[in-house]
């Protein structure tokens, strides 16, 4: 069977959120999905506005795990640098390393279940 890509980035976000979607499901079942609506409405606004990011930036798909890598770092770079400017809070930036880490988690996944052949995200390995 061949793989079904989606061609917009926020589709491409619904497709890899959605195969760690444990919604309801204790930490036992699974203890590396998205159990709660909250985290999951969270998460994807913020991964979105790294979908805005890279889609400024000419990028086209979340599997091009070596761009999608610098994006994250020049993304996160940025955002703290906003958010130091803006005095907000550690907690807000502690919620945006949380959706890249769990994200980092998913399109590892997705690449995982469907057997792709390219390179996992690796975000601890290039710091």
């Amino acid at each position: 069977m061949k793989h079904r890509w989606p061609t917009s980035l926020y589709s491409q976000i619904e497709a890899i959120f959605h195969s760690v979607r444990s919604i309801g499901k204790s930490k036992m079942d699974n203890d590396k999905g998205i159990r709660s609506f909250g985290s999951w409405e969270v998460y994807k606004a913020e991964i979105h506005r790294l979908a805005k990011f890279m889609h400024k930036k000419g990028r086209i798909s979340f599997l091009d795990t070596m761009s999608v890598l610098d994006d994250m770092a020049e993304y996160l770079e940025e955002r703290l640098a906003h958010y130091v400017e803006k005095k907000r809070s550690r907690q807000t930036m502690e919620t945006i390393l949380s959706a890249l880490g769990k994200f980092e988690y998913a399109i590892n996944h997705y690449i995982e279940i469907h057997a792709l052949e390219i390179p996992s995200l690796d975000t601890e390995s290039s710091v």
